[in-house]
């Protein structure tokens, strides 16, 4: 394991190729992004798993730069399986 000097680790795992998520609800992956679970204090729905969903605080945090796209992108790859992935608009364009 190395410590990164601007913080965070690298772990190097020699023969694992892919971890996975064992047990958790797609409704609660967005509670490990820190700056995810924040915004979405502000969404209209309680329920709002912050992806196509009216009146997202998340999305419009993304939108104007307060979260890092390549952050939602990351919550995406988790929440989505390959099958959705394609019907989300990137707004980093």
């Amino acid at each position: 394991m190395l410590e990164l000097p601007f913080g965070g680790f690298v772990i190097d795992t020699p023969g694992i190729r892919a971890f996975g998520i064992v047990e958790l609800k797609k409704e609660e992956i967005y509670h490990f992004f820190p700056e995810i679970f924040e915004f979405s204090k502000s969404c209209k729905y309680y329920n709002c798993l912050h992806i196509n969903e009216p009146e997202c605080a998340v999305k419009d945090a993304v939108e104007d730069g307060s979260i890092p796209w390549w952050r939602y992108k990351s919550y995406l790859n988790i929440v989505l399986d390959e099958n959705d992935k394609h019907r989300v608009k990137d707004v980093s364009s």
